[in-house]
């Protein structure tokens, strides 16, 4: 994502920029100058097919009263990220140190949280199950 837009915030401006582009009604936060110059802009920028597939995403929300929590769903990026990471290197250690060596993102989680997430996810039945799925077990030595 980093390399599409500069950061969380860009993301989320252009997220509700999008939902405001086909719907004037939702309440969002943020600048509401500013959601409808991106709203414009997209709309010149996104085909025919793709508002329309968007449409039925923010007509479903709009039912639901539902606004995104963009960070969050960021958030649950890395979470899932790094988990992804564990279960290929299999070693607890290589990817805690990979999460205190990445950078911080605005809004993300710290990496004492991250860590934490993972600690409480390779201790999981969860990433047991996982593990036996692949066929992966704990050697005796």
């Amino acid at each position: 994502l980093t390399k599409l837009v500069a950061s969380t915030g860009e993301l989320v401006g252009l997220a509700f920029g999008a939902i405001r582009m086909l719907n004037q009604t939702i309440p969002l936060p943020g600048d509401a100058n500013v959601l409808n110059q991106t709203a414009a802009q997209l709309r010149t920028m996104l085909p025919q097919q793709t508002q329309e597939y968007l449409m039925t995403i923010v007509q479903r929300m709009a039912q639901a009263n539902h606004v995104p929590d963009i960070t969050r769903f960021l958030q649950g990026i890395e979470i899932t990220s790094h988990r992804a990471g564990l279960t290929i290197v299999q070693d607890l250690d290589v990817a805690m140190g990979v999460i205190k060596s990445e950078p911080m993102l605005p809004n993300g989680l710290g990496a004492k949280q991250k860590t934490d997430a993972l600690f409480r996810f390779a201790t999981s039945e969860k990433y047991f199950e996982l593990r036996k799925a692949f066929s992966v077990r704990i050697e005796d030595n």
